[in-house]
């Protein structure tokens, strides 16, 4: 594995990223394996790095999976969303490491898989796949992944060979499942682009004087809503940067998950009943008419309105009867 994709602490500079992102590709193409960990802040771009080498990736075959919050309870459920496209190649595995992967994804009744086979499986099937062409696979927020695929995915990382196979994840932080992996940290943004992106987050143009000297009382208005809007969209660097702001001119920001606590609408309600209740994203899909990543998309402005991070704890925090209205 080629020593310049080892860690380059105090990276910034998009340009490099990229031509680090660039070389990965190309030796997957020529027929190399490829190890990276993509770390850094929330908030600093690591997903739109994973973007950009998706596209880049011409003549490979692309596969991706992200870790969800709401999933972090369930085993194997995000090796199953990476390994979903390719399960027509199992049959190709060893006997014991196909069934245990079949397994591992309710296809097959048994007893609970073995981990070691499991990550021999993937091994194998990652490899099968990269016979026909070139494989690039991309985990975003491996924070949030399951224990049991993030620890088949390390094992994988670890022992891939000859073939070309790239293997890319993005974290905050490099947990045990990635330990010893090539590391590419990743920056926040230079200046420049951090007001572009800042701007570009605002539904009206934010005022120079404003952004650069936002400790005066008029900056208050539009420093909320940069605040608020950032918060919302998931840029949670960008909004503690302008929650910082607001603090230096005087006024008091209250923790949004607690204090803040914000009505559940009555969809969330409903959908938040029955997780409460134990059924799946899917099956709450299919009662509401709704796709599986919408469930997702209310859980989380769920368990970020009652302060919570897992299904199990909707018992204590949901409030029987919960409709809309308040939840603290």
């Amino acid at each position: 594995m080629p020593s310049d994709l080892g860690t380059r602490g105090g990276l910034t500079d998009r340009r490099g990223e990229r031509e680090v992102l660039d070389r990965l590709v190309e030796a997957v193409r020529s027929g190399e394996s490829q190890t990276l960990v993509v770390r850094g802040d929330a908030g600093v771009g690591k997903t739109v790095l994973l973007d950009y080498m998706a596209g880049r990736a011409r003549g490979c075959r692309v596969a991706r999976a992200a870790g969800v919050q709401t999933e972090m309870e369930l085993a194997f459920a995000g090796l199953h969303q990476l390994c979903a496209p390719m399960l027509n190649r199992a049959e190709h595995l060893p006997v014991p490491q196909r069934e245990a992967l079949r397994t591992a994804f309710g296809l097959s009744a048994g007893p609970p898989a073995d981990r070691f086979l499991i990550g021999l499986a993937m091994l194998s099937l990652l490899s099968e796949v990269a016979g026909e062409e070139p494989l690039i696979c991309l985990i975003d927020d491996e924070q949030r992944l399951d224990h049991a695929s993030a620890q088949a995915l390390g094992f994988v990382a670890r022992r891939l060979a000859a073939d070309p196979v790239g293997l890319v994840f993005a974290a905050r932080e490099s947990g045990p499942e990635l330990a010893g992996l090539p590391q590419l940290e990743v920056g926040g943004l230079p200046e420049d682009d951090a007001r572009a992106l800042l701007d570009s987050a605002l539904a009206g143009p934010i005022d120079a004087r404003v952004r650069d000297q936002g400790r005066r009382s008029d900056a208050r208005p539009q420093l909320r809503t940069a605040y608020d809007m950032c918060a919302a969209i998931g840029m949670e660097a960008f909004a503690e940067r302008a929650r910082r702001e607001l603090l230096a001119t005087g006024e008091t920001v209250r923790n949004r998950t607690t204090d803040t606590r914000d009505q559940l609408t009555p969809q969330e309600a409903q959908i938040a009943r029955l997780a409460r209740a134990g059924m799946s994203n899917a099956e709450i899909a299919a009662q509401l008419f709704l796709s599986a990543r919408t469930v997702e998309w209310h859980l989380r402005k769920v368990f970020t309105k009652l302060g919570i991070s897992s299904r199990r704890q909707l018992e204590r925090a949901l409030p029987d009867g919960a409709s809309a209205g308040p939840v603290a």
